[in-house]
């Protein structure tokens, strides 16, 4: 009886015996799969790699991990899996939605592309998605590509909001959507650490802001902002008093606002954010804009961001936020109006 099998042992070679075992049948199978992925992700190695080391949300970089991948559960695909869904594009209804459509080359996604900060013109019908992306990664401005992936993983969201909502954003949210999605945290402390917690600025012309407010029931709030640049040097300070009855957290927002006010005098477009509120970290993260006391100044704050290059937010703790808590118990006790000065005042300085 010939042998119409041939088994693979551990090492990876030919059994030589006559039988065949679910064991043996399993090794072959994984092996040539293995063969099969590493030579067909081989012409992508640059593009991998690109895409693990954007600057970007980390579930941005898995979905361009998917696109490469072709991993989309588009209309195309999951038609190509036998399952019973409508082919053509949910949106235009004119084409068939393949990735590339969905992402690329249907009318309402051409013009969401042509009215971004990008300007990307069409290219329906010219490249695939490995060549656009090729395309992108070529490009010297590293700020383009990580506003490329958000804008792109912003269309794929928005598309699914249609499919599965019903809920058709127009290029305005949708824009806001990805600027507001498009910058990460460099570093995130502990919520149950008590030491400093220290960010450092990593370009050139980065600043860091620390915020804190200083609240008296009844009275009013103070608040401190200090900008430090990348050698730990404070550049410039925020400071004022403002009367009226507030929350913890709405005290903190008014702060955080206040230190974008800071950079926009100061022509500041990169810059990392620095608050002791965890509450507004996680709102800040998470892009909240619909509570109702904190909507107006949340919504002010993600208006301010559009005209950044790039924004951060960090979490430290009240220990390594102190100069931002001195300066503000200082505006509250003096009731000072809102200024802006280059040095610390002398009563403010840390002992």
């Amino acid at each position: 009886m010939a042998d119409l099998t041939s088994p693979i042992n551990h090492s990876g070679q030919v059994a030589k015996f006559n039988m065949y075992s679910v064991k043996c049948g399993y090794q072959l199978a994984l092996n040539l799969r293995l063969r099969s992925e590493a030579t067909s992700s081989a012409p992508y190695a640059g593009l991998w790699k690109w895409i693990w080391g954007l600057d970007v949300l980390p579930k941005v970089r898995l979905f361009m991990w998917k696109c490469l991948a072709n991993a989309l559960p588009t209309n195309q695909a999951l038609r190509s899996r036998c399952i019973d869904v409508e082919a053509l594009c949910r949106r235009c209804g004119e084409h068939e939605e393949t990735m590339e459509h969905a992402l690329r080359d249907c009318a309402w996604v051409e013009a969401m592309w042509s009215v971004s900060p990008l300007r990307l013109q069409p290219l329906s019908g010219i490249c695939s998605i490995p060549a656009w992306f090729e395309m992108i990664r070529n490009c010297p401005h590293r700020e383009i590509h990580s506003q490329f992936a958000t804008l792109a993983w912003t269309i794929w969201y928005a598309r699914n909001l249609l499919v599965f909502q019903q809920k058709d954003l127009n290029h305005v949210d949708c824009l806001a959507t990805a600027t507001r999605a498009q910058w990460v945290v460099p570093m995130v402390a502990s919520s149950h650490q008590n030491q400093e917690h220290k960010v450092s600025c990593t370009r050139v012309g980065q600043m860091k802001l620390s915020t804190d407010a200083a609240l008296d029931e009844g009275v009013g709030i103070g608040v401190g902002v200090v900008m430090k640049d990348g050698e730990n040097g404070v550049v410039s300070c925020r400071l004022g008093f403002r009367a009226g009855i507030y929350s913890v957290v709405e005290a903190e927002a008014l702060a955080m606002l206040e230190s974008f006010y800071l950079c926009r005098e100061r022509g500041i477009t990169d810059a990392i954010f620095e608050t002791d509120c965890q509450a507004l970290y996680w709102m800040l993260m998470k892009r909240e804009n619909d509570l109702s006391y904190l909507g107006v100044t949340l919504r002010s704050i993600y208006a301010l961001m559009s005209s950044f290059r790039h924004v951060a937010f960090s979490w430290t703790s009240r220990e390594g936020n102190e100069i931002a808590d001195r300066l503000a118990s200082y505006a509250l006790c003096n009731a000072l109006p809102f200024v802006s000065v280059g040095e610390l005042p002398p009563d403010v300085n840390p002992s």
